[in-house]
C-alpha cells in the first residue's frame, strides 16, 4: 500500500486525500507545482512536502532550504509539514 492510500484508510472516508507526485524533482520544482493547487485551501487543510534528496545528492540542500522556508512564509494560511528525504 503506498503512502497515500495508508493516510487515507487511516483518516477514513471524512477526510479527502490527494497526491501529487514529482518523482527526481528538486525542491523548487516541488514548491512551485503546487503554488496555484494550494490558493484553494482552507485553513484547516494540510499540505504534507516530502522531498529533498534530489538536492542534497546534488550538494543544493542550501538551496532546497530557501525554498522551503519561502513556501511556508508565503502560505502561513494553511498547514504545512514539511518532510526532507
Amino acid at each position: 500500500m503506498n503512502s497515500v492510500a495508508e493516510l487515507q484508510h487511516s483518516l477514513g472516508r471524512t477526510f479527502s486525500v490527494s497526491s501529487f507526485v514529482r518523482q527526481g524533482a528538486r525542491m523548487r520544482v516541488i514548491v512551485d507545482t503546487v503554488k496555484e493547487d494550494i490558493t484553494k485551501l482552507k485553513s484547516d487543510d494540510v499540505v504534507v512536502t516530502w522531498g529533498g534528496s534530489s538536492d542534497i545528492g546534488k550538494n543544493g540542500s542550501k538551496r532546497a532550504l530557501k525554498h522551503i522556508r519561502d513556501f511556508v512564509k508565503s502560505n502561513q494560511m494553511i498547514n504545512i509539514v514539511v518532510n526532507i528525504r
